[in-house]
């Protein structure tokens, strides 16, 4: 680029060892007609692989075979992000994100961009994605904090998530096991284990028999199968924490009925489909 074109009076122009063109010299019609084939290649490539080849102002978004790893970590992420923002029924005003293990050796950034996609696409829906999610928090003034900690107590990679807004808190524990996929492994102070299924109901109760058998009841006389169902609590006959995953959505109808349950202090449903 000369600072005035056409360069008529640079020396550079007489010189027989240089080719000059002017500023757009590489917008020939074979260029064009490559780009156009370039563009269309790499949108074919997006949807059916999700890969972005060559994407602007964001991390690395082309997956092969050798990612299958990162790509558990990253459908975690979103799971993640998805169940905490629902659980904590209000738009965050601080999130904590700690990555912990074998994962803190690799860049954690589209890990972090993961979980606050599926943050925001619960409002958002499609018009978040990996690019603009770290942005779109920051203009909802949203502040997040990113911790690394190459040292895990229980599994090879951890990943905890916690949501703070005005008068609440929220905190969601994760990991990948080798063979049995995704796992939550707390919610809050309670230990937990269980695989995230599209439908799930999160209920706070008070440890005591019978409850768990009143809820299948409940449940079954709405026809609603349930797929598994996990328990934590943090002492005996003290605050418990059940998880039921179910085979279909759950109607305010058969939440209001399970909160005639005594002992029960909260129903939550959480939709991963959103």
């Amino acid at each position: 680029v000369f600072e005035h074109e056409p360069a008529t009076d640079s020396p550079l122009t007489k010189h027989n060892k240089i080719v000059v063109t002017p500023h757009l010299g590489a917008s020939t019609v074979e260029a064009q007609e490559k780009v156009a084939v370039s563009v269309s290649n790499e949108i074919e490539e997006f949807f059916h692989t999700g890969n972005v080849r060559h994407a602007v102002n964001a991390p690395k978004l082309i997956f092969g075979e050798e990612d299958n790893e990162l790509q558990e970590y990253l459908n975690l992420c979103d799971m993640v992000g998805k169940v905490c923002i629902q659980l904590l029924g209000k738009a965050p005003r601080e999130l904590k994100i700690k990555f912990s293990g074998e994962l803190v050796k690799e860049d954690t950034n589209i890990l972090t961009r993961t979980i606050a996609k599926g943050i925001l696409s619960q409002d958002l829906a499609e018009r978040v994605n990996l690019v603009n999610a770290l942005f779109l928090l920051n203009e909802q003034n949203v502040v997040y904090n990113v911790e690394k900690d190459a040292k895990s107590r229980s599994f090879n990679n951890y990943i905890e998530l916690t949501m703070i807004n005005r008068d609440r808190k929220v905190t969601v524990g994760a990991t990948v096991l080798n063979g049995y996929g995704p796992r939550i492994v707390q919610i809050n102070d309670y230990p937990v284990d269980f695989k995230p299924e599209k439908y799930q109901l999160v209920i706070h109760h008070q440890d005591r028999p019978g409850i768990v058998g009143r809820t299948g009841q409940i449940l079954g006389e709405y026809d609603i199968n349930i797929a598994s169902m996990h328990l934590g609590r943090t002492t005996q006959g003290g605050n418990a924490m059940m998880i039921i995953s179910v085979d279909m959505p759950v109607s305010d109808e058969v939440i209001a009925a399970l909160h005639q349950i005594d002992g029960f202090e909260s129903i939550q449903f959480v939709d991963l489909n959103k």
